[in-house]
């Protein structure tokens, strides 16, 4: 489904609905970010704007359903990560939180605020908990359709709109819980898994797999899990991904092997796995922002 901008933070029927029915809405959105635009839009009321250098906090609600692209996000409780098609970031009240799109995709996010005492309740209960804000849903989830029938609903503000806007809310909700708990107890599956997968990789940085890097693939083909599976449940329990965390303990390693200045960069290039001294220097620089060389000088 295409998707237009559009913010509507709601005016009529909000305090009524918090108070009779527990729950109300208080905004609704849709933000189509392209590659390389500045983020967020323009359009949200002073105190709902978020500062990239900053973050934010809240005084309600939110759910961002990630449609299209990819980005990160973190929170109070929640290392930075990335997020992507299919996601669902749950904004607390209070909760410092900050998040943007990858300015190399873009993404598609939808946005509903909420507050209301049976949030809260939901809150007190763990039905929602702010250690676990994000959740996949896959790329075919039926989110843009609520969304859709949210806006179609809300369209004039007529009487009674917030409290079919409610009951969607709660269905939406409902649709987050039962996922959670899914993805909990898989999580808690997997976790022994994923400490091992960890350890193989920590062992077989290049020259621990004979000057061959072993990939996330092979390795959940090892441990007898289908790739997709794996792939989540690393993500879910490190914040990233696997291919992310191999990348980083190689670059561990590379500086610690650098320590040692005996050793040539040529040397260090084929332990690590690396093609030749060429390919080494340009991993080193994307994440150091100097050559291999330049930086041992400096130790």
């Amino acid at each position: 489904m295409a998707q237009q901008n559009y913010i509507h933070y709601f005016s009529s029927g909000v305090a009524e609905a918090e108070q009779s029915w527990g729950c109300a809405c208080s905004m609704l959105s849709v933000q189509v970010i392209q590659s390389g635009a500045g983020y967020p839009q323009e359009g949200h009321p002073d105190r709902y704007r978020l500062s990239r250098t900053e973050g934010r906090r809240l005084d309600e609600y939110r759910l961002v359903y990630i449609a299209e692209g990819k980005g990160w996000f973190e929170s109070e409780h929640q290392l930075r990560r990335e997020v992507g098609r299919g996601d669902v970031i749950v904004l607390f009240p209070a909760e410092w939180h900050n998040l943007a799109p990858d300015p190399y995709t873009g993404w598609t996010e939808l946005q509903a605020g909420f507050r209301g005492r049976d949030i809260d309740s939901k809150v007190e209960q763990g039905v929602l908990h702010r250690e676990q804000p994000v959740v996949s849903l896959g790329g075919e989830s039926m989110i843009p359709d609520f969304f859709e029938e949210m806006r179609r609903v809300s369209h004039k503000e007529e009487s009674g709109y917030q409290y079919e806007l409610s009951g969607i809310l709660m269905h939406l909700i409902g649709m987050l819980t039962t996922r959670f708990v899914v993805e909990k107890r898989e999580e808690e599956r997997l976790s022994p898994f994923i400490t091992r997968a960890k350890g193989m990789m920590r062992e077989r940085i290049g020259g621990g797999n004979g000057g061959k890097n072993v990939s996330p693939e092979d390795i959940a083909a090892e441990l007898g899990i289908g790739y997709t599976r794996f792939r989540r449940a690393f993500k879910e329990q490190t914040g990233i991904s696997p291919a992310q965390y191999q990348l980083e303990i190689r670059f561990i390693r590379a500086k610690q092997l650098l320590q040692d200045k005996e050793k040539s960069i040529g040397d260090i290039a084929f332990e690590l796995g690396f093609a030749n001294q060429h390919q080494f220097s340009t991993f080193f620089r994307l994440h150091e922002g100097t050559t291999p060389s330049e930086w041992r000088k400096t130790i």
